[in-house]
């Protein structure tokens, strides 16, 4: 399965040289983001269950805020981008083997952790590239894989994002990648993903004060959803 993958994502990375020249507005790099991601959750058997999913396509700029909780999720995340929206990473992505590189050269953001300045710069960078294209950028509220599938605490950085790039927060709840994958499994196991896309939260009346309630507030909600998303379907795994 591992050795699939590798292969697709060199596919993606020998590809996404020549076509990024021709890529102004990301709409070819995100339709073969979209391409991977999907074609990595076909090779591993994984079934993706989406609810409103046409909310990631509504016009304007967007910040999309998933939990995450699993390597699987990468790929699901990928699956999911509408055209010409990106992502925000941790800096150390962009050096894993064939899937970094392929996600440099299709625009991802790099994020530097530990690296205020530059941390201030890329956040910068992406509310400029929002307001200008209209776009949206994925970025994870918990800033990191959650270590054992419950939901980690949340940051501020997709709020203030949101709000240097005057856009709505599309929170995006997941259940199963962590059972399917758990932190330190190579290779997903079979089953189901499922996805809930949540109505955007505008930030617009927002100041710094009432960033870190609206931050907890979004978060219970995704906990709430997440909680009965888990009642509904409580075996993602698959024979």
């Amino acid at each position: 399965m591992g050795s699939s993958i590798c292969v697709i994502a060199t596919l993606v990375a020998l590809c996404a040289a020549p076509l990024m020249l021709l890529d102004r507005r990301r709409r070819i790099a995100t339709a073969i983001l979209r391409a991977f991601g999907r074609s990595v959750l076909w090779v591993s058997d994984i079934q993706l269950h989406v609810e409103n999913e046409e909310r990631l396509t509504m016009p304007g700029g967007a910040i999309l805020a998933p939990n995450h909780s699993s390597t699987i999720d990468v790929f699901l995340f990928t699956g999911l981008m509408p055209s010409g929206a990106t992502a925000l990473a941790k800096s150390t992505f962009k050096y894993y083997p064939f899937i970094g590189q392929g996600a440099w050269l299709l625009g991802l953001l790099f994020i530097k952790r530990g690296n205020s300045d530059k941390a201030r710069a890329t956040i910068a960078k992406a509310a400029q590239r929002i307001r200008e294209g209209e776009m949206k950028v994925l970025i994870s509220p918990e800033g990191t894989r959650s270590k054992d599938g419950t939901l980690a605490p949340f940051k501020t950085g997709a709020f203030h994002l949101a709000m240097q790039a005057g856009v709505p927060i599309i929170p995006i709840v997941v259940h199963g990648g962590h059972d399917l994958q758990p932190r330190g499994m190579w290779a997903p196991q079979r089953g189901d993903l499922y996805v809930r896309v949540l109505e955007p939260i505008a930030v617009d009346h927002l100041n710094g004060e009432d960033v870190r309630r609206e931050v907890d507030r979004m978060r219970s909600l995704m906990q709430e959803t997440l909680d009965e998303m888990r009642r509904a379907h409580p075996r993602p795994l698959r024979p």
